[in-house]
């Protein structure tokens, strides 16, 4: 991984070390499981197509087990509270069909260790109502562990052999995945904690302090020119020309140097007006759309006032 995508990864791993850290709390939140669980997915992916990057070819067998061992390890860990909720509930036939190790999954063949992972994940599946201690958002993380399994193992001969950029190609998507399901889950918390619970919130307003400090790459770079009277050329670079993007808190603003040109960095992905203006010349506004962890460059013509 390059340093921007170590920035991503850190910056990942807090939050998901956040919902551990806070597993009680955030249990008490409806709809919650649902992004987590896209969240860990997107995570898991990340994992596996960062140590892609780092590995030969024959690294591809380690990928294998890498991801048969999450898949076994995830759904022996929800099993494990599930088994018990089940016995409480003094449905011992849904207990003991939950009663497995981690083994059960680890050390059979593929095609049986993926029958055993999905029969466990329908007996959870089925039984929601009862098993208030897993969530739909559970489940898809069980499926998401499932399908990175089972694609590890039927990768062609020549995906095998691919270039490790390939890996590279495929991270910012799964990038977006996992920092749009923050964007929800940070909604979820504070609709449920704002007032009765800030310091949560406070907490989980940390990492997303974090996510921005780590895609510091995020911003503009505009190169202004216009004419000067009174020559009046054209195309000229224009100094002390002042930059703000419109209706963003914190304020980000800059003004452009002998070159023409300014920097603006480290704001939220999305769809901006910047303004520009400078005595004498007609104030103008340019809408731009800039990416997580994007820098893009912004040519801008002003004219006479």
């Amino acid at each position: 991984m390059d340093d921007k995508q170590k920035d991503h990864q850190d910056t990942i791993d807090r939050v998901a070390q956040f919902n551990t850290d806070h597993s009680v709390e955030i249990a008490a939140i409806a709809d919650y499981g649902t992004p987590q669980g896209i969240f860990d997915g997107a995570r898991a992916q990340i994992n596996l197509l960062g140590q892609r990057q780092s590995q030969d070819d024959s690294g591809l067998e380690i990928l294998s087990i890498t991801a048969k061992k999450a898949m076994a390890k995830t759904v022996n860990r929800l099993a494990k509270k599930a088994r018990v909720k089940a016995k409480l509930n003094g449905d011992l036939a849904l207990a003991e069909s939950l009663s497995h190790s981690y083994s059960y999954i680890y050390k059979a063949d593929k095609q049986t260790a993926i029958d055993r992972t999905l029969a466990m994940r329908k007996a959870m599946n089925d039984n929601l109502a009862t098993l208030t201690n897993v969530s739909a958002g559970d489940i898809t993380l069980i499926d998401n562990s499932v399908t990175t399994f089972d694609a590890a193992q039927v990768l062609p001969i020549v995906a095998r052999e691919a270039k490790k950029t390939e890996s590279t190609n495929q991270l910012p998507g799964q990038y977006d995945i996992a920092f749009e399901a923050i964007d929800d889950m940070f909604d979820l918390l504070f609709g449920e904690y704002s007032e009765s619970n800030p310091f949560l919130v406070q907490q989980f307003q940390l990492a997303m302090q974090i996510i921005e400090t780590g895609v510091h790459h995020t911003g503009i770079k505009v190169i202004v020119t216009g004419p000067i009277p009174p020559d009046d050329p054209a195309g000229v670079p224009l100094n002390h020309v002042k930059v703000k993007i419109l209706e963003y808190e914190p304020k980000r603003e800059s003004e452009t140097n002998i070159n023409g040109e300014a920097v603006i960095e480290k704001f939220k992905h999305g769809t901006y007006d910047a303004e520009f203006t400078k005595p004498g010349y007609a104030r103008k506004v340019v809408r731009f759309t800039v990416k997580r962890g994007q820098h893009i460059d912004i040519p801008v013509t002003m004219v006479l006032a």
